[in-house]
């Protein structure tokens, strides 16, 4: 019986293990995979992944890649090879590129360090819940225990969150249920590991995690799971009695961190026994307990000294004198369920060395740890002394991992987290799996392929592993199957639970919904940033990777942002970072500074360069520097956002994508003017609705689209209603992201002036936001499904900018922000470009040749024309509206062509151009021929081994004919052909050119020349002959292999521009069929140029004979 295959068989990344036995294998490896996905149709990434990871588990030289995509697996091949070749072997985690290092030789030499209280967080783990069982199981187990030990709420309903219960999900777990929590997560990753074969050398439990320290290291061995399910009932049981007994204080659990011990010792010395010091985590990282009544006064005191004071989410005493009372009762547990020896070292927090062996005084001093303070620097330093390098925390959260690296921050050693909150946990996992890959430690990749369809590839001869498919995603709604309770094991009998967790949409909330700031994720833009340099109070510099699955907004400010295939619904055109969320991410930069502090207006500011994401990621830095001064209570910080990789090898001026000057205060000023009045001027009645822009006018995908109505325009400006749009689906981190600006109701100023601007749709003059010198805000950002009115007020309009201001009022006509001199820069684009960027799937960039030209062609010819590209364009810095129209029109597989090719701007908008109108010419052939409509990215143009141009893709499933193409251009045109079953070469020339005496003698016989001259035409005719033999030999596929004058033109009639061709000499040996045969081409004039169309029968082009 087959297995089944989840759902998930595409996950959101894949691990790419590389090795071989030494660096110049790995390099060839390396180059292999490279050359397999430049040739493969359909390569799917699971495939991959498997195949390669095999290959690997016993290499010695390796490297890891965690990869969202084929397309972006190539671009970190590319990388990793100019890396490796280099000699630039720095891991780059950003990107997700690892390299194998010396700095832990051994496979062994690892310990797995367990979190304890408080790593618990809603949604931990949720992802490898769903795809790995073996993780599952063990929230499973808590769920049934505290099933079983009568619990109100289960584990899973806290941890995996619905949204259909606001007060379940608003309950925090008691202490029982967090202990539950906090056992699953360590455990679910500790079932997973093992099954990946990764087996430590030595484990540490902080706190509640040395419960999962001593399974790990065999002191705790259950027969079954029901022995496991009645021991962690107990231990709830335990829990609770321990928490309603009034022998237990409660406390104010506080952290601080900055100060080092004996300055902490210090602070607190006048608050006696009343506040203890419980865990040390590093140097300056503290855990505290206090008593209630002086909680405010220690952490005033602390902050006075000049350390980070946070108040976290307990209660309890852990790991204080304070939890004496209960010793015995803890002693009694552990002494049931300790019972076997270790069989790998096992370290305790509280003594900083290794456990005794011997059970009974194992099971006490367990018990000890919930007593005594945590020694857990010391800990981390002793298992350091045995020669222990590399450290993997295997629990929610990822607090310890840092702790580690603080702990031995000068010291060669990996600290690894498994799970992070704010990292998509299956990403996490394949990044904490490739350092430890790339460590020598042997990963089976193989279990995280089970039952996913995942196939060993045969590199070396590249295939589809499914005809005519190409990489797809789960849609943004599809549903998950849940997270609920397990069944109960037979023979436990259990009351009822409460309703199991209901199914949960991808990357959604419900929308109206409307948390309080409390309930938002704060920092959205900044979730995965990671600080480079946060050395003074003054300055920070944060590095963050931009990518359409981490920041999903993205596909909805592409050039297309609506699916530009209709075949894959992934594909989009080229990303563009919006200029509102430029200035949330460096108002969020600011505030990191000053978290306190709100945005109060943004100034000065301006994009020297545009941050588009053409590749899978871009990885951007971020600066904040505070201003000196404080004027009535503003602080100023100066904020830039720069390319990284251009910031590392290249000044920072050169590198710079915006910057702006973000002022900060302690709250929101009332505005010292009223709203202005507009009064239009020469105006015009437009009621325009959201459908009269969208994408009529604006090229703005639904997360940005909030401009709702545009009544009346004038000569001087417009007022517009807006909608405050929902958030939930902007990032994948989060559904609730709380912004320090509003980021999509200040793209409606930039759209407001395009749509003044645009009262005729598709004119060819498109805009783009590139500066502003002010924006003052007077409230937070509107809440979702709020409306209000924008009022525009147009200041200039030149040949390439405008520019205006703008004010945003809520329904209620108060003020919430006011724009002063925003400007977008004016491109004059062809109009078809522009109809095709607003209707990526419709819109056509050529224009069709009329038949009536050609009218002796006795078969089926669809032919185009494209202007070539406005030398303007081409020359714009960056390609800017080459590479909007190459992902506009190319497929996948196509645009990996385009990125690598090298050659001028100019070659490139050739090759590219040529492609375009000959994906038209097949689109336009499908929709007469068959009545079927294509996108032009649906339509792969590829070459045959001869170097001919050929179409595929999906439609060839519904087309019954072969569809022959040919493309020809000259400087300022490009032309297209296709004809269905048949042979076709077309050629163009302009004919205005002169011919020279040498050229024509030694083009054209002297019949030739006569034919030409008593047609009439002269020279022109003379082009038509040139243009009818390029036609035939590219029609044969062989070019002018055997010479030009020996395809003599026998006749021509100038009113149908028919020329009859015959083939001797060498090209009838060549192709004996066309031996006294003649050959109809047919031609015309379109303006100065002359075209010429040859259609062959198949037979009539068979591939050549060889000559001796």
């Amino acid at each position: 019986m087959k297995p089944r295959l989840h759902i998930h068989t595409e996950l959101e990344s894949e691990l790419v293990l590389l090795g071989s036995a030494d660096r110049e294998g790995l390099l060839a490896e390396i180059e292999r995979l490279i050359d397999y996905l430049r040739r493969a149709p359909f390569p799917q990434l699971r495939d991959i992944a498997l195949t390669t990871g095999v290959e690997a588990h016993d290499a010695l030289s390796r490297a890891a890649i965690v990869a969202t995509s084929t397309t972006d697996l190539l671009d970190k091949l590319l990388l990793l090879k100019q890396r490796l070749e280099s000699g630039r072997e720095r891991n780059m985690p950003g990107k997700g590129i690892f390299f194998g290092t010396d700095l832990c030789p051994a496979p062994g030499r690892t310990v797995f360090v367990f979190p304890g209280e408080g790593s618990q967080y809603p949604d931990m783990l949720r992802e490898l819940c769903l795809h790995f069982p073996a993780c599952r199981s063990a929230f499973d187990d808590a769920d049934t225990a505290c099933a079983l030990a009568g619990s109100p709420m289960l584990p899973s309903q806290w941890i995996f969150p619905t949204g259909q219960s606001e007060s379940q999900s608003n309950t925090a777990l008691n202490m029982a249920g967090a202990v539950q929590a906090v056992i699953a997560a360590d455990t679910g990753l500790l079932r997973f590991f093992t099954q990946l074969g990764i087996v430590p050398d030595a484990v540490v439990g902080v706190g509640i995690g040395e419960i999962t320290a001593l399974e790990c290291s065999g002191a705790i061995s259950f027969n079954n799971r029901s022995e496991r399910i009645q021991a962690l009932r107990n231990g709830y049981t335990l829990m609770k009695g321990l928490e309603e007994t009034p022998h237990t204080p409660t406390c104010a659990c506080l952290s601080s961190e900055g100060l080092n011990r004996e300055a902490l010792e210090q602070c607190l010395e006048p608050f006696g026994d009343q506040a203890l010091i419980a865990r040390d985590h590093s140097a300056s990282l503290f855990g505290l307990c206090v008593r209630q009544p002086v909680a405010e006064r220690v952490a005033q005191a602390l902050r006075d000294a000049g350390a980070t004071v946070r108040k976290l989410p307990l209660n309890q005493p852990y790991h204080t004198p304070w939890m004496e009372h209960v010793r015995a009762d803890l002693t009694a547990f552990f002494t049931r369920i300790v019972n076997r020896e270790p069989t790998m070292p096992l370290y305790s927090c509280v003594t900083a060395a290794p456990h005794a062996t011997d059970l009974p005084t194992l099971a006490a001093d367990a018990a000890a740890q919930w007593t005594q303070p945590l020694r857990f620097a010391d800990t981390i330093r002793r298992l350091y002394e045995d020669g222990f390098r590399v450290f993997v925390e295997l629990g929610a959260r990822g607090s310890l991992a840092a702790s580690i690296g603080s702990i031995l921050h000068h010291q060669p050693h990996v600290a690894l987290a498994a799970n992070r909150v704010h990292r998509s946990a299956l990403q996490q996992l394949h990044m904490t799996l490739a350092l430890l890959a790339t460590h020598r430690q042997k990963v089976d990749i193989s279990q995280l392929h089970i039952n996913r369809g995942s196939q060993i590839l045969d590199l070396s001869r590249p295939r589809p592993t499914h005809a005519q498919r190409a990489e797809r995603t789960l849609p943004l709604n599809t549903l998950l199957p849940s997270l609920r309770a397990a069944e109960i094991p037979k023979g436990l009998v259990a009351p009822q639970a409460p309703m199991p967790v209901g199914q949960r949409r991808l990357a959604t909330s419900e929308r109206n919904d409307k948390p309080d700031d409390g309930a938002r994720t704060d920092f959205p833009l900044l979730l995965d940033a990671e600080t480079l340099d946060s050395s003074t109070a003054d300055e920070i510099v944060l590095v963050s990777s931009l990518s359409i699955l981490d920041q999903p907004f993205l596909a909805d400010s592409a050039f297309g942002s609506s699916s530009v295939s209709l075949t894959d619904s992934t594909l989009r055109g080229l990303p563009l970072m919006p200029p509102g969320m430029l200035s949330e991410v460096m108002a969020e930069a600011a505030r990191k500074l000053e978290p306190d502090l709100v945005v109060v207006a943004i100034e000065e500011f301006a994009m020297p360069r545009w941050l588009v994401v053409e590749a899978s990621t871009r990885t951007i830095q971020i600066r904040a520097r505070r201003l000196p001064g404080n004027t009535d209570g503003i602080t100023k910080f100066e904020t830039t956002v720069l390319d990284h990789e251009r910031a590392i090898d290249t000044p920072a001026g050169n590198a710079i994508l915006a910057r702006a000057i973000v002022s900060l205060a302690p709250d929101y000023a009332p505005p010292s003017q009223p709203p202005r009045v507009l009064a239009l001027r020469g105006p015009v009645k437009l009621d325009w609705q959201a459908t009269d822009l969208y994408p009529t006018r604006l090229h703005h995908g639904p997360s940005f689209q909030n401009l709702q109505a545009i009544p009346e325009w004038g000569e001087n400006g417009l007022a517009a209603h807006w909608l405050s749009l929902p958030r939930s689906s902007l990032l994948r981190r989060t559904a609730t992201p709380r912004f320090s600006v509003d980021p999509l109701l200040l793209a409606s100023v930039g759209a407001g002036l395009m749509a003044w601007d645009a009262r005729e749709p598709a004119s060819g003059a498109i805009q783009l936001p590139v500066a502003y010198e002010r924006i003052e805000f007077y409230a937070p950002p509107a809440a979702e499904g709020e409306r209000g009115q924008m009022t525009l007020f147009v200041n200039r309009r030149e040949a390439q900018a405008i520019s205006g201001d703008a004010e945003m009022t809520d329904a209620e006509g108060r003020l919430l922000c006011r724009v002063t001199g925003w400007a977008n820069r004016i491109y004059n684009i062809h109009p078809a470009l522009h109809n095709l960027l607003l209707h990526p799937t419709e819109g056509f960039l050529s224009r069709e040749i009329p038949p009536k030209l050609l009218p002796t062609l006795s078969q089926e010819v669809i032919c185009r024309i494209a202007d070539a590209f406005p030398a303007t364009l081409v020359g714009e810095t960056d390609d800017l509206w080459l590479r909007v129209a190459a992902y506009l029109t190319l497929s996948l597989t196509e645009r990996l062509k385009w990125r690598e090719m090298g050659g001028t701007p100019q070659r490139r908008a050739e090759w590219l151009l040529g492609r375009i109108a000959a994906k038209d010419s097949v689109r336009h052939c499908l929709q007469t021929r068959y009545g079927r409509r294509w996108a032009a990215a649906d339509i792969r143009i590829e070459t045959d081994e001869a170097g001919k141009p050929c179409p595929q893709g999906e439609w060839r499933r519904h087309c019954g004919a072969r569809m022959d193409i040919s493309i020809t251009h000259t400087l300022d045109h490009v032309v297209a052909a296709v004809a269905p079953n048949a042979v076709l070469g077309i050629d163009i020339e302009q004919h205005t050119r002169a011919i020279s005496d040498d050229f024509a003698a030694a083009a054209f016989g002297a019949t030739e020349q006569e034919i030409a001259a008593e047609s009439g035409e002269g020279a022109t005719a003379l082009f038509r002959f040139w243009c009818a033999k390029e036609a035939l030999v590219k029609a044969l596929g062989t070019g002018l292999r055997y010479g030009a004058s020996d395809l003599l033109v026998r006749n021509y009639d100038r009113a149908s521009g028919r020329l009859t061709i015959e083939a001797t000499r060498l090209w009838s040996q060549a192709f004996p069929a066309l031996r006294n045969r003649p050959i109809y081409v047919h031609s015309c004039l379109l303006e100065n140029l002359v075209l010429a169309v040859c259609v062959l029968e198949p037979e009539l082009a068979a591939e050549p004979r060889v000559l001796g």
